[in-house]
């Protein structure tokens, strides 16, 4: 399996909250909806989340069809 550095990069939940900007328990909420990339653990007390999982997901949103600007809409 090829597997880019990028992906291999581990993120700690400071790290993950900093680049979704979103809160400590909105993380684990989505988390526990299935909306967000599961945590890996690592070893007992210590969990990650791989950097690509992170990043697919913020493009996801930005994907999402909630973000589009309507067609035909103006900036103002």
């Amino acid at each position: 399996m090829n597997v880019s550095t990028e992906s291999k990069v581990f993120l700690r939940v400071p790290q993950v909250l900093e680049r979704v900007g979103i809160s400590r328990a909105q993380l684990y909420k989505l988390v526990s909806l299935g909306e967000f990339p599961r945590q890996i653990r690592i070893c007992q007390k210590i969990s990650v989340w791989l950097s690509s999982d992170v990043d697919d997901w913020i493009v996801s949103k930005l994907d999402s069809p909630r973000n589009k600007y309507k067609r035909g809409a103006t900036d103002v």
